[in-house]
């Protein structure tokens, strides 16, 4: 049965790259709220973030004949690094020096204004670099392993371990200021 469901994956992954638009619908549906939570995590604006996800999926409809994947997580990989990317340049023409982590007061449903610990983690998020802010959501909030980051970053192993390590002591460091919790922890092995 296995066999079957990997041979229409790879019959899917490649009319995907081929420019299938049920393809492309197909994994739309499939990974649509994980870039969409990518971004949101990136921004903390809905709107920013539903901007990027529409932007960040016409540019791999548009370029998927230069995806080289062969796998799901590799085509997810790749989704997430042009979210990421599209991201950073939706800010940059912002022309915003740090991310705004507080949620939009407007929108009493906001998932972040419920929890006063996510509050928290967000505005701690803000104070950290770019470079850090990306290695902690992709490890600790979107559960990538080491290895996907590493792709994802263009980043050697060594030097996403060692970002993340650095990210890690800043952000309890930042995180105990605002509150009495301890921020705690997985081990980098956990996912190589």
């Amino acid at each position: 049965m296995t066999e079957i469901a990997d041979l229409a994956d790879s019959a899917q992954l490649e009319a995907f790259k081929a420019g299938d638009r049920g393809a492309f619908e197909h994994y739309f549906r499939y990974f649509s709220k994980t870039v969409f939570g990518c971004a949101y995590r990136m921004t903390l604006n809905r709107t920013e973030a539903d901007e990027i996800t529409q932007e960040a999926f016409i540019k791999c409809f548009r370029n998927s004949s230069q995806f080289r994947g062969k796998t799901i997580p590799s085509l997810g990989a790749w989704l997430l690094t042009t979210t990421r990317r599209t991201a950073l340049d939706f800010i940059r023409k912002q022309k915003k020096d740090e991310i705004n982590f507080i949620p939009d007061p407007e929108r009493p449903d906001e998932i972040f204004e419920k929890n006063e610990i996510q509050k928290h983690v967000h505005e701690t998020l803000a104070k950290l670099k770019t470079e850090y802010r990306d290695v902690v959501v992709l490890f600790e909030i979107e559960q990538l392993p080491i290895k996907e980051i590493v792709h994802t970053l263009g980043l050697s192993e060594s030097n996403v371990k060692a970002r993340l390590h650095r990210s890690r002591r800043q952000f309890r460091e930042e995180f105990s200021k605002h509150t009495n919790t301890v921020w705690g922890e997985r081990e980098s092995n956990e996912r190589n």
